[in-house]
């Protein structure tokens, strides 16, 4: 009887870590593919933005003002003030960004 007592309350004790242990795990980290995609994307926005010239790269001047925007957006969006974007503030921040944009350009970015 003492055994099936200690054997019931060590399988309770399992069963309910297991659900805890799953609401624990942090989300998938991305593929180096994944990441890289990502990566390029960003890049090709960051061009489009402020390539004022038009010849595919940033000059000094023109990564000067991105630095400033990028400065800007962190201020605005950073809600607990830690001087980085978080994923939500992120996600906020990227949507108002789109709002910004044309309705013609925000379709293409989509």
């Amino acid at each position: 009887m003492k055994t099936s007592s200690v054997s019931l309350v060590v399988l309770t004790t399992l069963l309910l870590a297991v659900p805890a242990r799953a609401q624990n795990k942090t989300p998938a980290a991305d593929t180096p593919d994944e990441a890289a995609g990502r990566m390029k994307k960003n890049y090709q926005e960051l061009i489009k933005r402020h390539d004022k010239n038009g010849d595919g790269r940033l000059d000094e001047a023109e990564r000067a003002a991105a630095e400033k925007f990028r400065a800007e957006q962190v201020r605005k969006f950073d809600q607990d003030g830690d001087g980085q974007l978080n994923d939500a503030e992120r996600k906020t921040a990227h949507k108002a960004l789109l709002a910004d944009q044309p309705a013609s350009q925000r379709k293409k970015d989509r």
